[in-house]
């Protein structure tokens, strides 16, 4: 699922973090879904 939003926290350590999307509310991600958005 594509959505567009603003990285407010990130642990590189980790390689997960979190994004404010359109509607205010924090999302987590983890750098998996960037680098190969199609793995569920």
């Amino acid at each position: 699922m594509a959505m567009n939003g603003t990285i407010t926290t990130w642990f590189e350590d980790k390689g997960f973090g979190f994004i404010k999307d359109e509607n205010g509310d924090n999302r987590y991600f983890h750098v998996i879904k960037v680098a190969n958005p199609e793995t569920d």
